[in-house]
């Protein structure tokens, strides 16, 4: 694999997980599910985006064939007779998946009494590294534009339909964008992108593996555990445009 983003930090131990204290007539039990509720609604709208721009399945390496004209045909000359023959070239490229993720070095306690918690929150890092990913193609491949459309003239000189607006609530909330659900253009709140990308989804795609959690024992009484996704995702030219923060 290559371009492997990781994040790592210091090592976990009970003195990190406040609370983990119980008695031995009153044993301490976890109950995750306002943790789980809190934890999927922080990262629905990361989902939402995720599932709109890169919902393609990945499977190893991919070969994506280049988008080319008509493929030639016409009318039948006369009955029993050919159509005619036109040459076909099929050409592509093969993409490499990066792998983005993150690993926590937690001491046995700790996964015994909130290992459950321990690999949501990894989890929920492993996605959010992934849209890091995908919004850094998206912020290397745009064009700058100073307004919503400047942005979308811009793209449709380009030849793609403008299909999505991205980046933080408060930068969105700075634009006029009454129109766009009329235009049929969806809006993705909540990212972290320093301003706010107008994209096609003609000429962006994108693939995301499932979340990998995997779970080694270092030499010490504990554990190693990890979360990690492969994702692959382009942009071609002049399908995206970025309109600078408001100040």
């Amino acid at each position: 694999m290559t371009d492997i983003t990781v994040e790592r930090v210091d090592t976990i131990t009970t003195g990190d997980v406040l609370g983990l204290v119980g008695t031995d007539t009153q044993p301490i039990t976890t109950t995750p599910d306002p943790f789980v509720r809190a934890v999927g609604l922080r990262t629905a709208a990361l989902r939402r985006f995720l599932d709109a721009v890169a919902p393609l399945p990945l499977t190893g390496k991919l070969w994506v064939p280049d988008l080319a004209g008509g493929t030639g045909g016409g009318v039948q000359p006369g009955e029993k007779q050919e159509f005619p023959a036109a040459d076909l070239t099929v050409t592509g490229q093969t993409f490499t998946p990066a792998l983005v993720g993150g690993a926590w070095n937690v001491s046995w306690q700790v996964m015994v009494a909130a290992g459950s918690t321990i690999e949501l929150l990894l989890t929920e890092l492993a996605l959010r590294r992934t849209v890091d990913y995908v919004v850094a193609q998206l912020e290397a491949a745009a064009v700058p534009a100073t307004d919503f459309g400047d942005a979308a003239s811009q793209i449709e000189g380009a030849g793609w339909p403008v299909a999505f607006v991205a980046g933080s609530t408060a930068d969105l909330l700075a634009l006029d964008l009454k129109s766009l659900d009329v235009l049929g253009v969806d809006v993705f709140a909540g990212l972290p992108v320093d301003g706010v990308l107008v994209g096609s989804l003609a000429g962006t795609w994108g693939a995301v593996s499932e979340t990998t959690l995997r779970q080694a024992e270092p030499a010490i009484a504990g554990y190693e555990v990890a979360a990690f996704t492969e994702v692959v995702f382009e942009a071609a030219a002049g399908s995206t445009a970025k309109i600078p923060s408001t100040p």
